[in-house]
Formats: C-alpha cells, structure tokens, sequence
C-alpha cells in the first residue's frame, strides 16, 4: 500500500496481494508487469503512465476501486487489458491509449492533448451523468462499438465518428457539429 505519491523508474511487478495507490499518485517510468497480484484505485487514486521514449507500451489490469486521473503520455502506447472507470480526468498527452475488448467509463474530463483514443468494434464507451461539463469527444481510431451518453451539460463530436453497435442516449444534447 502507498503511503505517498511513488514514480516507479524500472518495473513494477504485481506478483501477490493487492497494491493499493490509496489517496495518492502511482507513476510509472517503464513497464507494469502483472501475474497474480492486483492493482486497486479509488476515488482519490491517481496514475500517469510517463512519455519515456525508450519504454514499451503499457496494458493496465484491472484496477479494483477505479481510478480518480489518470494520464498517460507513452509514444508507444497504454492499453486498458480490462474494464475501467475514470472519476476524475482522462488526460491523453501521448501516444495511443487502447480501449480494446473492454468498456471504459468517464465520469467527469476529456482532455486530449498530443494522444489519441483507439477503439474497434468492441470498444464500448460511457459517459456518465456525473462530470458537471460537457464533454468533447476526439476523434477515435477503428470507431466504437457501443457509445453511452448521459451528461446533462452535453456531449460534442470533436471528429467524425463511428458507432458499430448501440448509440444509447439517456440525457443531454448530443452534438454533431
């Protein structure tokens, strides 16, 4: 368990046992490498995924708790390798950040700035009613499968976008243009 914020410069290995980023910030230089250990989050858990150039892409676990930001800037990738929930922001700074096989749920920020989103035909997406602003969607490589909108400030197309399965709209406007 993280007693404070901790930058990992090698490689973090999950072998056993939860790993608890508690109310602070897990940064990873490198690589994460988990076999039978478990990364957990919460509502106050941050993680940045570093632009080291000279490191491999990165697949996140799943992260039990969710996380609050996470922000990820690596040239060579960060891939969800499971479902994941952001409270807070999703601040994409570089490279692409995948969401593969997998759902991921935005709770509040989009902030693209450098990175880019790939999704595929089982992408899902949800934007949920809780964030107070609205929401720019960026353009997202291979489209989505499934898209969920419920922000009541909105939801704007940033690009083109393409929608392979359901576009379920429950609350506020969604803008094409």
């Amino acid at each position: 368990n993280m007693g404070a914020d901790l930058t990992v410069y090698g490689t973090l290995s999950l072998t056993g046992g939860a790993f608890s980023i508690g109310a602070n910030t897990l940064t990873l230089d490198k690589a994460l490498e988990v076999s039978s250990g478990t990364l957990t989050g919460g509502t106050s858990s941050n993680l940045v995924v570093t632009a080291n150039a000279s490191a491999a892409g990165v697949t996140l676990p799943a992260i039990s708790g969710h996380l609050d930001n996470l922000t990820t800037a690596r040239a060579a990738g960060t891939s969800m390798g499971a479902d994941l929930t952001v409270y807070g922001a999703l601040t994409l700074s570089g490279g692409a950040f995948s969401i593969g096989a997998n759902t991921l749920t935005l709770d509040d920020e989009l902030s693209v700035a450098g990175g880019t989103l790939t999704g595929g035909a089982t992408s899902n997406l949800v934007i949920t009613a809780t964030g107070s602003g609205s929401v720019t969607l960026p353009s997202i490589t291979n489209g989505i499968n499934n898209l969920t909108t419920a922000r009541g400030a909105g939801v704007n197309m940033g690009a083109d976008l393409t929608v392979k399965g359901e576009l379920l709209l429950s609350a506020g406007a969604f803008s094409i243009g």
